[in-house]
């Protein structure tokens, strides 16, 4: 778990005040696109491929396990970059720190 990278209490969840312990979380249409594809990508990855990626027990941060296959997912998600430094860049614009 080298490559790992953890998004910290100030990720997506905790920004617009959403824990991932329902799975019937609807995010508004105000939330960025960005901010609505990551929810939607790491709580489908959590329950797919939580070795790619996934969110803690109480959905207060997520973890990226395997940056290579996370980029190789983003494209499904509506992403239309395929780098994880620009991943990265988009998180830092809303305020996450990693």
């Amino acid at each position: 778990m080298d490559d790992a990278v953890t998004f910290s209490e100030k990720s997506i969840a905790t920004s617009i005040g959403v824990k991932n312990n329902s799975s019937t979380v609807v995010l508004p249409t105000s939330v960025p696109k960005h901010i609505r594809n990551t929810y939607k990508m790491i709580s489908e990855l959590t329950e797919k491929c939580p070795d790619v990626a996934s969110w803690n027990d109480d959905g207060t941060f997520f973890s990226i396990n395997d940056k290579k296959r996370f980029v190789s997912k983003m494209p499904e998600y509506g992403f239309g970059m395929n780098k994880f430094d620009n991943f990265v860049k988009q998180q830092n614009n809303y305020g996450k720190n990693i």
